[in-house]
């Protein structure tokens, strides 16, 4: 039975931050305090303790919204995912807090048959509703037609052009984050052959894959394997497809599928070469093995999301969100930041500042 769940407790849900390590790779990192259990790759080494340095302090705005109502609407996976959507509740709940508005109520779906009345039911509460993911993009679009008063944000959905004029649809630059994956990748690479096993073939995935080869190849001659484990986020076929690039000498592998890319860094943990993973900070799934991933800091989309409301500068359409705007990162290596040469992370660092490279795309 779909319902609402009141606001997440910081101690549960707040999203956690830290700043570079000495040989870091980018700006910033979040880390969750989910209270659920991540997935381990199959034969991968047991998940290490993570230290969780203190949140982020949102951007402040001068105009308090003590009656403004926000609600999160998440994905069938929930609110304490310990990824994407926990991430996202965090950021809505950090801006909140920030102007003085009340935490938002998160409402989460417990079937594909109950979203479209979850959707409903948040829209009836709030002023602004924030969702995370694919899932949500018909519901959001019929509630956004409904509901004229109210702005909707959907964060991680591919844009549709039947959206409304209250509705905004935000994505990723995948491939920006996968161009960076690829560079530290090839820096890496002992063997100058490095592989990155994708989903399903798509134009957003081939572009992803090509991102990431250049960014391999930014540097040195390095031979690029890439492969795709199909439908259903298949994770034993990205397990077999990165155990071939293996045998073919790679020894960097970008697991690029969510979440068949847990079969891939399964494949890199038990074989003992290293993987980077996507999505969240995956370094719990195998700290053998996983040296960065690239986050999708949905936090950032949806503080920003409720910053222009609050603004009065909120419109609806379609935008992407990328390394220049802090919304594509890598993740710091953690107990494998000596993997990590000081030039080579300082190459990633300017690139990542490069905005001739990685313009922002939300503007000031």
């Amino acid at each position: 039975m779909f319902g609402v769940r009141q606001p997440v407790s910081a101690a549960a849900g707040a999203a956690r931050c830290c700043s570079l390590l000495a040989v870091g790779l980018l700006a910033a990192c979040t880390f969750i305090d989910g209270t659920s259990t991540q997935p381990v790759a199959s034969g991968a080494a047991h998940p290490a303790e993570i230290e969780r340095p203190l949140a982020a302090t949102p951007v402040p705005l001068a105009k308090a919204a003590p009656g403004l109502h926000l609600a999160f609407v998440t994905d069938l996976r929930g609110a304490n995912d310990g990824g994407l959507n926990a991430l996202g509740i965090a950021g809505l709940q950090a801006q909140a807090q920030s102007l003085g508005a009340s935490d938002p109520l998160v409402f989460v779906p417990d079937s594909p048959a109950t979203i479209r009345q979850t959707v409903e039911q948040a829209a009836s509460r709030a002023d602004l509703v924030v969702g995370q993911g694919n899932d949500l993009a018909d519901a959001f679009v019929a509630a956004a037609q409904e509901h004229s008063s109210v702005s909707f944000e959907l964060i991680g959905a591919s844009a549709r052009p039947d959206g409304a004029s209250n509705l905004r649809q935000t994505s990723f630059a995948v491939a920006e984050g996968a161009r960076l994956a690829g560079m530290l990748a090839g820096g890496l690479s002992f063997s100058h052959v490095v592989a990155v096993v994708g989903s399903v073939r798509s134009a957003e995935e081939e572009d992803a894959l090509s991102s990431y080869g250049q960014g391999a190849q930014s540097g040195d001659r390095t031979t690029v394997l890439s492969g795709y484990a199909g439908d259903g986020g298949d994770e034993a076929a990205a397990k077999r497809i990165a155990q071939e690039f293996i045998d073919r000498r790679a020894d960097v592998v970008f697991a690029a599928g969510m979440p068949a890319g847990l079969g891939a860094i399964a494949a890199a943990s038990q074989l003992r070469v290293l993987a980077i993973g996507f999505g969240r900070d995956q370094f719990d799934v195998a700290p053998n093995a996983v040296v960065s991933s690239v986050l999708l800091r949905t936090d950032v989309a949806a503080s920003l999301a409720l910053r222009e409301f609050a603004g009065g500068s909120f419109r609806g359409g379609s935008r992407e969100l990328g390394v220049g705007d802090g919304a594509v990162v890598l993740a710091p290596a953690h107990a494998l930041s000596e993997r990590i040469p000081g030039p080579l992370a300082a190459k990633l660092s300017q690139a990542a500042a490069d905005r001739s490279l990685f313009p922002p795309h939300a503007g000031s």
